[in-house]
């Protein structure tokens, strides 16, 4: 019996130190960006691709995972990217794992980090870019071109 009362303390301390450990790794994605995201709901930022004629970008991560990071860090900052993503974009950028993330994720089936999608702004799934890959620089750019003023 004290061996279950142990065993479930073990546990609740893992998923306390689990969840301050991704709040702490959350806040390193709150960096400037070259890329401009909206700060806006789902909807809202349809109905501005749709005003824009562009497609929607759409970046899901999580504040546990370190290639996700690594993606903002070295990608997302980057001067020349920025202009080609908001050119060709509406730019979101979701925690997965808060907020309207949770549903948009759900909604659109992500279950790897990073995910990125390109939607129309009818909300239809053009692409999915990542899942099992970090995409680089020239990859940002070259899918930023192939969606401007389609």
């Amino acid at each position: 019996m004290l061996w279950g009362f142990v065993g479930a303390g073990l546990i609740l301390f893992s998923a306390y130190s689990f969840n301050l450990y991704t709040e702490r790794e959350r806040s390193k994605f709150d960096i400037p960006t070259a890329v401009s995201f909206e700060k806006t709901d789902f909807n809202t930022a349809l109905l501005k691709a749709k005003e824009a004629n562009k497609p929607l970008f759409i970046d899901f991560y999580t504040g546990w995972c370190a290639p996700c990071l690594v993606f903002t860090k070295n990608v997302l900052t980057d001067q020349e990217v920025g202009e080609f993503m908001n050119d060709a974009f509406v730019n979101l950028k979701y925690d997965a794992e808060k907020g309207e993330g949770i549903k948009i994720a759900k909604k659109y089936k992500v279950t790897s980090y990073p995910t990125l999608l390109i939607i129309d702004s009818d909300g239809n799934l053009l692409e999915r870019i990542g899942d099992q890959w970090v995409p680089k620089k020239e990859d940002m750019i070259a899918v930023s071109k192939k969606y401007n003023n389609q």
